[in-house]
Formats: structure tokens, sequence, C-alpha cells
């Protein structure tokens, strides 16, 4: 019974997967570009938050060695941390920006796709309404459902890049805490 679930599970993970893929050539395609914008603003906003950590964890550590004339390094880490705050909503409004272009790149290229195959098609499979409900479908902007799967698929790849770097710092800052659970067992 397990291992049906797992096997039911892989598939489903191989599905979205190919799903995932099959949706990032289409906007490879459609617009080199906008995907490596639409790709490069969710991956970057997932590495913000690790970078904000240390930021921070430099901000306290000026602090707390200040000495006099120490003011100079608290005033950089502040810097630094507007920096990264204004990186972030740069990144927000240019992912707003890149998605709205790669949906348009996206439904010019599959609507042209659309009709050239039916171009090639016989009259008799423009007779059955079984098609044309299928054709309206097909026509109502295929290139947001293309990028929405392309955007939850980059949510996922952000959070997991967000996980790993947040991990990386926290062993960074406080590496006893690795340690001693691996003592604990």
């Amino acid at each position: 019974m397990a291992r049906a679930r797992t096997g039911k599970a892989a598939a489903t993970a191989r599905s979205v997967t190919g799903s995932f893929v099959y949706c990032l050539r289409q906007s490879w395609a459609a617009s080199r570009f906008e995907t490596i914008g639409s790709v490069g603003a969710p991956l970057l906003q997932s590495m913000l938050p690790a970078a904000l950590a240390l930021t921070l964890r430099g901000l306290v550590n000026a602090v707390s060695d200040r000495t006099d004339g120490g003011d100079a390094s608290i005033s950089t880490w502040v810097m630094l941390s507007l920096g990264l705050s204004v990186v972030l909503a740069t990144t927000v409004a240019l992912q707003e920006y890149f998605a709205e272009r790669t949906v348009e790149a996206l439904d010019h290229r599959l609507g042209v796709g659309v009709l050239e195959r039916a171009s090639k098609l016989d009259f008799s499979y423009f007779e059955d309404p079984a098609f044309h409900d299928m054709l309206s479908l097909v026509r109502q902007s295929p290139g947001k459902h293309v990028h929405d799967v392309l955007t939850k698929g980059l949510r996922v790849a952000a959070a997991l890049v967000t996980i790993v770097s947040l991990l990386v710092v926290l062993a960074s800052i406080e590496a006893r805490l690795i340690l001693y659970r691996s003592e604990e067992h």
C-alpha cells in the first residue's frame, strides 16, 4: 500500500516537473529576455532573506563591538540593509513587469501556433461542437495558463533556495547548534 502511494507520488512529481519544463521551454521560445527576468527575479528575491540576516548580524556585531569612532561601521551596515531593501522593492516591480511581458509573448506565440495548427485541419473538425469548445478554451489567454504553471514551479524553487540559504546562514552564525545536534545522536 505504501509502495503504491510512493509510486503514485513519484509519477505525479514527474508529471509536474514535465509540465514545468514544457512551460519553461514555451516561455523561452516566446521571449528569452522576459523568461530570464521572470526566473531571475524570484530567485534573487529568495536569497535576500539570507543576505538581510547576514547584514543584520553584522549590524548587531558592529553595535556590540562599538568603540570610539566605530560609527562608520554601523552606518555601513545600515546603508547595506537599505540597499537590500531597495533591491527587494525593485525585484518585486521587475517581477510584475516581466510577468506581464511574458504572458503577452506567450499569448502571441501560442495563439499563432493554434491558428497554424487549425489551418491544417480538415473542415469536418470545425463542425464538431466538442472541437469548438476546445478551441474556445485554448484561445482564452493560453499564455496566462502557461505562465501560472511556470510561476508556481518557480515559487517552489525559490522556497527551496530560501530554506537552504537560511540554513547556511544559520550554520555560519551558530555552528554550535549543528554540532550540538550531532553530538546528541
